[in-house]
């Protein structure tokens, strides 16, 4: 991951067109081994990441080489709403339902980890949304 202006920017190869989606084959950064963050971050689930971007026209091929961007904004709003709504939602249901009802700390706590199903379900009922407010860029690498 490269920071250019306000933006997160990764390289990748094209792998598939289509009208709808371009998909773009994006490998692990080597500086991922060195980061300090790496235990908590998704991108080291694999070598490789499949990035699946709306076609908005983009003109690429098969193989070519291109430019992945993201303004640096939404990309911090796509993890507040990934990683750190839900464990504030998970905490705020242990902590306050015990306070506002007689339940145990460990009902409390398998409600807190059950109220993160309606709000996935949410995030996918937005996911329309969502693609239209999280825009990827792509740009030809020269």
């Amino acid at each position: 991951m490269a920071g250019r202006n306000n933006t997160i920017t990764h390289t990748g190869k094209v792998v598939g067109v289509s009208d709808d989606k371009i998909t773009v084959l994006v490998p692990r950064a080597s500086a991922c081994s060195a980061c300090h963050a790496k235990g908590f971050c998704t991108s080291t689930d694999s070598k490789e990441t499949l990035m699946s971007i709306p076609n908005r026209g983009e003109i690429v091929t098969l193989n070519e080489d291109v430019t992945v961007s993201i303004q640096r904004s939404v990309g911090f709003q796509a993890v507040a709403l990934a990683f750190i709504l839900p464990v504030i939602l998970v905490l705020a249901v242990i902590f306050i339902l015990p306070s506002v009802s007689n339940v145990s700390e460990e009902f409390a706590g398998l409600v807190g980890l059950a109220s993160l199903i309606p709000y996935f379900l949410l995030l996918r009922l937005l996911n329309n949304k969502f693609t239209k407010k999280f825009i990827f860029h792509i740009e030809k690498l020269q």
